[in-house]
């Protein structure tokens, strides 16, 4: 188990340095941050010590052609200290103190706020003069800045320190996030560790704290993973306005072959004729912007007789230049009037169709048919009305839009555009079959790409998908871990307890009874974790809710089931020492010591 979690720790670690190493590190406070190295022990099948032996330590020290300087460090957490004189008291306190060499604030280039820090000379050995450098957030909080603070004593276990140091602000230690409270030199750490035995009852504790914090953590994650997936289904499959099925879009750059005005106009005609013509397109249409890109429409100011826009984006709306069957291909709804026609052409009147959200915007409940808008200084009649679309995003909301034929827009026909097919079958089959007519129609014509709809709307997903797929992946990581960990707890306190469940058999107790006995600690401290967790994910939700969508930071139905899930992997793995507990054999565990 110790290297399974071994093995996950690492793979995650990896992953999370890979993903988000620019926004998740925080550099030391110490000078030249990025040379400092770690050197951590690997025990294959140990994993109950984590020091390397101290003459390994002075051997590599005196490799100096790859090091400019090292020190050894050791923190015991929880140390007795008691403060002597003034603003001391006569009960321990219990504080983080860091067992070090004489070089450690000096490789780290930490000088002290007040008084000195240590050098070699204090590393003199047992029986020396105890001297000891204390933080600056402890001597902020205990002594209140008192610049007198050097030559107070205090008291670690039973050992006496004199107090020669301050470090400065900001700097609590070598690991961000875990203060040290005291440094004392390694010369002291047999004193130290002898005074501050290992408690098992201690390290039970903390074993079940890590396992809740554990559970909290997943609980958490498993939160936003659910959130995170159900935005992308969400998305995925929001009514985009249109029919996106059996829809492909062919992108093309007339304007690269010379083209302009009426002849890009015939060379549309000439495209809109060869591919209506393949077996099995049903619908073609030429339009400017195309669909679900991603890209933003410019948009322009309108002006409409008696409308008095609130300010100048109230005046404004986005437009498309399309063929005559571009509605029909894309399967928008003609609510209103009538659709373009041939019959649109430069030389007849200036034509246009609204969608919904534009006709109500600016004509609220008034029949919008036969209304007169102006834009780029050119009078144009509103002759139709068809159902909205998500144009650029599926999170778009009430885009407003005009249609104009592109017969009458001859001026505009200068950039790239996108031609609507709509096939009876796959549209992906038709990929070769449409880049071949448009070559026939000019082999000149540049085909940038291909792509169904379905595919675009993929490919403008991808963030979300990205988000969920990680959220999931360390989320179930997470789970597995606390999985894992509150397995190896159950495991070790019920083998520490194999005497009493053994007592409990011998006066009559059933072998379901310590089965439940186990499990309810188990499930109680998936509870504790679980109550811890939920609130977390509420609390955490507000940062993530600008980029949900179709469900709530704090849905309950995804709450309740990254619990159950919780709790199911959690009892699973509390299930099998609880098992094995109850299959003790009661006259060998009473021999158990």
């Amino acid at each position: 188990m110790a290297l399974l979690s071994l093995a996950l720790g690492i793979g995650a670690n990896t992953a999370i340095f890979s993903v988000m190493d620019a926004f998740l590190l925080r550099m030391l406070p110490v000078r030249d941050p990025q040379h400092l190295v770690v050197f951590d022990p690997i025990y294959e099948g140990r994993s109950n010590s984590a020091l390397l032996p101290f003459p390994m330590y002075e051997r590599l020290r005196k490799l100096d052609a790859f090091f400019s300087d090292m020190t050894a460090i050791f923190s015991v957490d929880r140390s007795p200290v008691t403060i002597h004189g003034a603003g001391g008291g006569t009960d321990p306190e219990q504080c983080r103190v860091g067992v070090v060499t004489g070089s450690f604030f000096e490789t780290l280039g930490v000088s002290a706020a007040v008084g000195r820090t240590f050098d070699p000379e204090d590393d003199v050995g047992v029986g020396g003069h105890p001297v000891a450098v204390i933080s600056y957030t402890y001597w902020e909080r205990k002594f209140a800045h008192d610049p007198h603070v050097v030559g107070r004593t205090f008291t670690l276990g039973a050992t006496p320190y004199e107090v020669v140091g301050v470090t400065p602000r900001g700097f609590s230690g070598e690991w961000v996030g875990r203060p040290t409270d005291f440094w004392v030199p390694v010369a002291m750490m047999s004193q130290v560790m002898i005074e501050a035995p290992p408690d098992p009852a201690r390290g039970g504790r903390m074993g079940k704290l890590l396992v809740v914090s554990q559970v909290a953590l997943s609980v958490f994650l498993l939160v936003g993973a659910g959130v995170f997936v159900r935005t992308l289904r969400s998305l995925k499959s929001q009514d985009l306005g249109f029919d996106r099925t059996h829809l492909v879009m062919a992108w093309i750059a007339p304007g690269q072959t010379g083209r302009w005005g009426a002849a890009t106009a015939r060379l549309y005609g000439e495209i809109e004729q060869r591919l209506s013509a393949i077996p099995g397109v049903t619908a073609v249409s030429p339009n400017v912007y195309g669909m679900l890109q991603g890209n933003t429409n410019p948009g322009t100011t309108i002006n409409i007789p008696g409308y008095t826009p609130a300010s100048d984006a109230d005046a404004r709306a986005q437009w498309s230049i399309v063929g005559t069957g571009f509605f029909d291909t894309m399967g928008l709804r003609l609510i209103a009037g009538r659709n373009l026609t041939d019959l649109d052409t430069a030389t007849s009147t200036q034509v246009t169709i609204l969608n919904q959200s534009m006709a109500r915007h600016f004509f609220g409940n008034e029949n919008p048919l036969g209304k007169r808008i102006e834009s780029w200084g050119v009078v144009k009649e509103v002759v139709g009305v068809v159902s909205d679309a998500k144009y650029e995003s599926p999170r778009e909301e009430g885009q407003r839009m005009f249609y104009l034929p592109y017969r009458q827009q001859l001026g505009r026909l200068t950039q790239n555009v996108s031609v609507a097919i709509r096939t009876s079958g796959n549209p992906e089959r038709f990929e070769s079959t449409i880049r071949r007519a448009l070559s026939e129609v000019d082999p000149r014509l540049p085909v940038l790409r291909i792509e169904t709809v379905e595919d675009q709307l993929d490919a403008l997903l991808v963030p979300e998908r990205a988000t969920a797929t990680f959220s999931m992946f360390f989320g179930a990581l997470a789970a597995l871990l606390a999985a894992i960990g509150l397995y190896g707890l159950m495991a070790y306190n019920t083998a520490r307890r194999t005497n009493e469940i053994g007592v409990r058999l011998a006066m009559g107790a059933s072998r379901r009874g310590i089965l439940g006995m186990v499990m309810r600690e188990t499930l109680g401290l998936v509870a504790c974790g679980i109550l811890l967790g939920v609130p977390a994910a509420l609390a955490g939700g507000r940062m993530i809710s600008a980029r949900l969508f179709g469900v709530r930071a704090t849905d309950p139905l995804t709450i309740a089931v990254a619990s159950l899930l919780m709790i199911g992997a959690a009892g699973l793995a509390g299930f099998l020492p609880a098992q094995r507990a109850a299959k003790v054999d009661p006259m060998a565990a009473l021999r158990h010591e």
